[in-house]
Formats: structure tokens, sequence, C-alpha cells
């Protein structure tokens, strides 16, 4: 994300496409490990497992926030 936060997931879904800005605006994913990338090393360092908790959440990101996938 361009935030640095990581995501490794499920995608569940895509958006809908609209009249304004095309298809696929957002993605939900079913999340399995989230984290964030060091700033100057760039290395990842993954803080929750949601395998561990009783429900794994959902999530929803805006595509134009997404650098890598």
């Amino acid at each position: 994300m361009s935030d640095r936060k990581v995501y490794i997931g499920v995608v569940t879904s895509t958006g809908e496409p609209n009249e304004t800005e095309g298809p696929d605006q957002e993605i939900n994913l079913l999340l399995m490990t989230s984290g964030y990338r060091d700033k100057d090393k760039l290395t990842v360092t993954f803080t929750t497992k949601y395998s561990e908790v009783k429900v794994q959440p959902v999530i929803t990101l805006k595509q134009d926030l997404i650098v890598s996938a």
C-alpha cells in the first residue's frame, strides 16, 4: 500500500464498475496476515496473524492506494 502497510489474504470480491471511475476501484480481502514495510530497508515485518483470531476480518482496499500486488 502507499502507506507501507502490507496485507496478505484472499480476494473475495472486486468493486463494481461505475460510469465515472471505471471498473475494479476497490478490492476486498479476507485477511490472513498483515504488517508493514520499513521505510529505509524496505523489509516487511508481519505483526498480525488473523488465523489465530476467531473471526477473520475482511478489508476493503482502494485500488489507487495499492503500490504492488
